[in-house]
């Protein structure tokens, strides 16, 4: 069965496999390993938060050149194998910027992964196992939005809403702000009161940076155009449409609402006396690709 699962073609594509189960026999973990499961863990040490990292890990060794490496090493004494498990472990949880926790909510205990440090420069060891030490780590204007927003997860007793998840800003050991995308399913008992979360905290600086960069360009973009009497435009060439700046309304009495965004409604306004000259600068520019710049002088 593992070995029709892990060979499964493409569209669906080889899955990666764990196992897990109360043998320790070296010849019978061996077997499993060669026919195609990534990894074994044993009964005594399962728990939530080292299953979800040995699957993590398994998703991350099939989809990189590990995963080569690995098959490679199916045939390895048990030992080795021993190591190379404990490798997978600390690889998917140090490699990325992310970190997995479970959270005991009739205890208050938190077990959080080693991947804590790359979010926080706290190493798990250092960290109070306490949402409370979490939640001092919380940018000071996100702090209170966050910890109300999970204080009413946590006291929601219906099971279907086991789902919870934010963005927010961590203060990392050396002062510099993160931007984090927190996951957590929240497990219910009998009587609807959540009684464990499971989640992961990932780092989302650089897609936060980027968005901001866009936002301060369009900004830019916003106020060139309406500091000179001039309207700015941008053509996708590939899908045809135009993006024109306010000036449309100043200049030529159009809102943007009734404009298509489109150069066939542009050619469609030019003055016919006009027009052919920059259909044909434009024909030349679209052809030759010396052509960097066009400039055409007619009447709308």
């Amino acid at each position: 069965l593992i070995h029709q699962v892990s060979t499964l073609p493409y569209p669906i594509y080889p899955q990666p496999i764990v196992v897990y189960g109360d043998s320790d026999d070296e010849s019978v973990v061996r077997t499993m390993l060669q026919a195609g499961a990534f990894d074994y863990v044993q009964r005594r040490e399962l728990s939530p938060i080292r299953l979800m990292t040995a699957i993590e890990g398994a998703i991350r060794l099939r989809d990189s050149e590990a995963g080569l490496r690995h098959a490679q090493a199916r045939n390895l004494r048990w030992e080795e194998i021993a190591t190379q498990s404990i490798q997978r472990y600390q690889m998917a949880t140090t490699t990325v910027s992310a970190m997995i926790f479970d959270y005991d909510v009739l205890t208050g205990y938190v077990e959080r992964s080693v991947g804590l440090f790359a979010l926080t420069g706290y190493t798990p060891e250092e960290a109070q196992p306490t949402r409370a030490w979490w939640n001092t780590l919380i940018h000071p204007d996100d702090r209170e939005r966050i910890t109300a927003e999970y204080a009413a997860y946590l006291a929601d007793r219906d099971p279907s809403h086991n789902y919870h998840a934010a963005e927010f800003r961590l203060i990392h050991r050396d002062g510099h702000t993160v931007y984090v995308w927190s996951q957590s399913l929240l497990s219910h008992d009998a009587e609807g009161t959540v009684i464990r979360v499971l989640g992961s905290v990932t780092d989302v600086t650089a897609r936060k940076r980027a968005e901001q960069a866009l936002e301060v360009s369009q900004e830019r973009f916003r106020l060139a155009s309406e500091a000179v009497q001039a309207l700015i435009y941008d053509y996708n060439f590939s899908t045809g449409t135009v993006e024109r700046s306010t000036a449309m309304t100043s200049m030529l009495g159009y809102s943007l609402d009734e404009v298509e965004p489109s150069s066939a409604w542009w050619l469609a306004h030019v003055h016919p006396d006009d027009l052919e000259v920059p259909r044909q600068n434009a024909a030349r520019a679209f052809t030759d690709p010396t052509i960097h710049t066009i400039e055409n002088e007619y009447r709308f």
